[in-house]
């Protein structure tokens, strides 16, 4: 008993329960930005750095409009030090601090400066060797279709390292002005960039690229008694999501991770409802859709029309990844007993392969409080142009 009480105050130190907080928006349309990846990102507060864009995980979202071009001067702040070669780990692991850049999911060029051009584009043979810089230009085709998409280093032998690590962040395509009816174009978004991170995993393939960053992950968390397979919405554990009662909201979600998958649902006094809007980037061909489960493999994608209410104001929530969803709960129901707790042991097995392996975790918090409607707007269905 005195263990289980040590290991449940150190996590409460991770400050679960904080309002959800949003990555910093960079807008194609305003020039050029800069971009750095960095090994010295803190990984929550758990004593240790990991790889990170512009030094946090998760980075920046970038937004984009269809025929715009999001144009990015990348810099590698990794040590040379860690970049140890593949002949020398004669492992799968290795070159840990060359990098290069990847959009995945758009449908642009893979040429780049190889080809002739002035910059890269979705290049994922591209070496930026630590210390160097690199011009990347992402032109977004007209005709290219909104969707939420995510970004991420792709350098064969370092991409799992260092996009399972923490580097990795939101990328989105803006529909055009109309595209959608009002009732969707008008829904106030929230971005979930969910990532997993299992600190066994990271450590051992850290050890084996001899990658300096992430060699005592796992070793770390165990010592301090602290969860070694993580799940971060945006950078926060348990963080709560404040909305109001009787509204639709936007979910843009991103699973990023190495292995393991999430089918989420909600339990709680707030009675909610999930309609699905987008898998990877793609809109359904009639949205939205009834769903009481969202499934999320490694790279995958979900927006979600979101909405929730209450017996009586205000209520609570939680999103949760579970045998139950699998089930067929339904999302929303009460439920007796209460909000789980990370049912994973604090080291779980590894998975037998990428993608393996659900996670049995409470992902975040809701709170719904009385807003202005007193029903809940009817969404009409909708073909969206392709």
């Amino acid at each position: 008993p005195a263990l289980v009480l040590a290991v449940c105050c150190l996590w409460a130190d991770t400050a679960q329960g904080a309002e959800l907080t949003f990555s910093a928006v960079k807008n194609a349309g305003d020039g050029q930005v800069d971009l750095s990846l960095v090994g010295t990102a803190p990984f929550v507060n758990y004593g240790f750095d990991t790889f990170g864009f512009d030094g946090a995980v998760p980075g920046p979202t970038f937004r984009v409009k269809p025929g715009e071009t999001l144009a990015i001067n990348f810099k590698n702040d990794l040590l040379a030090a860690n970049n140890v070669g593949c002949e020398t780990t004669a492992g799968e692991f290795c070159e840990a601090a060359t990098t290069n850049l990847h959009t995945h999911g758009l449908h642009i060029s893979s040429k780049g400066v190889a080809d002739g051009l002035a910059a890269n584009s979705d290049d994922v043979l591209v070496n930026i060797a630590p210390g160097a810089s690199a011009l990347y230009r992402f032109d977004i085709p007209q005709y290219h279709m909104g969707g939420t998409h995510w970004y991420h280093p792709h350098h064969h032998h370092a991409t799992a390292l260092q996009a399972g690590g923490g580097a990795a962040g939101l990328l989105i395509v803006d529909d055009p002005p109309g595209y959608l009816p009002t009732a969707y174009e008008s829904m106030e978004e929230k971005v979930l960039f969910i990532s997993g991170h299992n600190l066994d995993t990271l450590q051992t393939m850290a050890r084996s690229a001899q990658a300096g960053v992430l060699e005592q992950a796992f070793t770390t968390a165990q010592a301090a008694g602290l969860p070694a397979n993580v799940l971060l919405v945006n950078g926060q554990s348990l963080p709560t999501l404040t909305i109001d009662g009787n509204t639709w909201y936007r979910l843009r979600m991103v699973f990023a991770a190495v292995e393991q998958r999430l089918q989420l649902s909600t339990t709680g006094d707030a009675r909610c409802t999930l309609k699905l809007l987008a898998k990877d980037g793609v809109y359904l061909e009639t949205i939205p859709r009834d769903i009481t489960t969202i499934y999320l493999y490694p790279g995958a994608r979900a927006d979600v029309a979101f909405s929730c209410t209450c017996t009586t104001y205000p209520c609570s929530g939680t999103l949760q990844s579970g045998a139950g969803a699998a089930a067929g709960a339904t999302a929303g129901a009460r439920t007796s007993a209460g909000a789980r707790r990370l049912l994973q042991r604090p080291r779980p097995p590894p998975p037998p392969g990428p993608g393996a392996g659900m996670m049995e975790i409470d992902v975040m918090l809701f709170t719904v409080n009385r807003g202005t409607s007193i029903s809940t707007p009817i969404l009409e269905t909708f073909t969206p142009l392709r």
